[in-house]
């Protein structure tokens, strides 16, 4: 045998036990992710959303690889995917700072995961896929090219001209076999496709010397220049039109409980939030103005019975009402049936009538009222302000639950039993 016929069945053998991962196309890469990837929400000791980002499952009991400065405000988390099932985030199971990974533990099992590449091997133009959740917006991809790989204060960037947007932070970046080899990261206001990604090894460094011991969440002040994607919650009137699409076509034609059986309290605080702000920075139309409203108003009802049934549950009613005490309280019961003419007068008093010293039982009386007075009048003249009244009452009964929480340091408690009693949804 000579030289040359050994060095190429040598060369041979090699090239038949490393063969390269078989190529996807975009479309089999989404397949595969799907329900891998989740919206990571934090929320401060009284339960108000601080962040929202992505992260990935890398682990069947629920290993979550995200970016540090997703997590770094607040005391409390969930992870949600794209079915609607959401997950408390028990903690930390090791982070880098520096290097803006962190891997926390998702309270679950049997989850799908996603398999991890090798950064090293990525070349400057070869194609990368990424997927997020920017602003609620879950399963959202698109593509680019590796651009250049950048070593910026002792580690190394992937320079990619994949889009991300606020709210993808942490998700998974795609070489095109389907493997994660980078971590969403930031992207440079101004700057025409300047995103970068975390490569996915420093991540597998982590993991290497990751414990199982559980780490709070990090809960740092936030100041004015810390990197979260709080502008995730800052409404612009192009996101509130996709929100308005996405959130308004599933809300068509069912009643609100169903509508946001699935949202976690959370999500449905932000999205609340987010109606509002929409109805303020996007009001040229009447039409969409009030597509905003009425989806302000089917969040706003359930949110308030949601923190209703904790305090009922909870037996903490009592300690509710005596917060009420010394309000004025006027009225009385009212009939099933108004009539008209009852209704009219009756709402017109309201208008004029401030509703910050109302006691809460009269609010509740009032808020019923208006709701019958609808189904009676509501076709005429008056349906404006029957539905002015009615989410102004649920407004103030829904600040008055949350006040109360609040003061009680209880909001924490709420999250975590929304997440994890199925009736508190209901």
């Amino acid at each position: 045998m000579t030289k040359f016929s050994l060095l190429f069945i040598l060369t041979g053998s090699l090239v038949g036990t490393q063969a390269p991962e078989r190529r996807k196309d975009i479309p089999a890469i989404a397949r595969d992710a799907a329900g891998c990837i989740v919206s990571i929400i934090m929320s401060d000791k009284d339960g108000h959303p601080v962040a929202q980002g992505s992260g990935f499952l890398i682990s069947k009991d629920g290993r979550v690889v995200t970016n540090y400065h997703v997590i770094e405000n607040g005391t409390s988390a969930i992870v949600k995917l794209p079915d609607g099932a959401f997950f408390i985030v028990d903690g930390v199971l090791a982070s880098d700072k520096g290097r803006d990974v962190a891997i926390i533990k998702a309270h679950g099992e049997n989850f799908r995961t996603l398999k991890l590449g090798n950064s090293d091997r990525l070349q400057v133009g070869e194609q990368v896929v990424a997927i997020g959740n920017p602003l609620f917006l879950e399963s959202t991809v698109s593509n680019g090219i590796v651009s250049g790989i950048r070593t910026l204060e002792g580690g190394k960037f992937l320079q990619v001209t994949t889009p991300i947007s606020h709210g993808s932070s942490g998700g998974p970046l795609f070489n095109m076999a389907g493997e994660v080899v980078g971590i969403t990261t930031l992207y440079i206001k101004g700057g025409e496709n300047l995103n970068f990604a975390i490569p996915i090894n420093d991540a597998k460094r982590l993991l290497s010397a990751a414990s199982s011991d559980v780490h709070p969440l990090p809960n740092e002040a936030e100041t004015a220049t810390t990197p979260t994607d709080n502008d995730a919650f800052a409404a612009t009137p192009s996101v509130c039109r996709k929100n308005l699409a996405l959130w308004g076509a599933e809300a068509t034609g069912r009643p609100s409980h169903e509508v946001t059986r699935s949202i976690p309290i959370v999500e449905l605080s932000l999205r609340l939030y987010e109606m509002n702000q929409c109805g303020i920075v996007d009001n040229s139309d009447p039409d969409r103005e009030a597509a905003y409203q009425n989806l302000y108003g089917v969040y706003l009802s359930p949110l308030v019975g949601r923190w209703h049934a904790f305090v009922v549950r909870h037996k903490l009613i009592n300690s509710f009402l005596a917060a009420e005490a010394g309000k004025e309280f006027t009225g009385g019961p009212t009939p099933d049936d108004p009539t008209i003419e009852q209704c009219r007068a009756n709402v017109n008093e309201a208008m004029r009538k401030p509703i910050g010293q109302i006691d809460v039982v009269e609010l509740i009386q009032r808020d019923s009222e208006m709701d019958r007075c609808r189904n009676v009048d509501g076709d005429g003249p008056y349906k404006k302000k029957y539905e002015i009244k009615l989410v102004e009452y649920m407004d103030e009964i829904g600040w008055r639950y949350k006040l109360f929480l609040e003061k009680g340091g209880l909001m924490d408690a709420v999250i975590k039993e929304d997440a994890t009693v199925p009736e508190a949804r209901e």
